[in-house]
């Protein structure tokens, strides 16, 4: 028995996110982690953080459907200066937002 329904349904986080919007803010979030990583070490740290790093290349390459937490996030909130570094890469937490809220909605 399969969870996938009969008729056509696209995965979507809300009315204006699917998968080409969620590849913008990879793409997004990729350039600004590279232009504020000579600005603070928590973002150059961030940066070459692996999970981080496969879900901006997979969301590029729209590989990403369904949705997924990025393991390890909460110890750079929780045990790192982020939070005063976020101003920096704008685009993280839209980019996360959009990465754990998809859902499936018919087509």
């Amino acid at each position: 028995m399969s969870n996938t329904p009969s008729q056509p349904h696209n995965w979507v986080v809300d009315e204006k996110t699917d998968k080409e919007k969620l590849k913008q803010l990879a793409i997004n979030l990729e350039r600004e982690l590279e232009e504020a990583s000579s600005k603070s070490k928590i973002i150059a740290g961030l940066a070459n953080f692996e999970p981080l790093l496969s879900a901006i290349h997979r969301a590029q390459d729209g590989q990403i459907d369904k949705a997924e937490e990025i393991q390890g996030m909460n110890y750079w909130y929780l045990h790192t200066d982020l939070p005063g570094a976020i101003s920096l890469v704008p685009t993280l937490s839209e980019f996360l937002f959009a990465l754990e809220c998809w859902r499936l909605e018919p087509a």
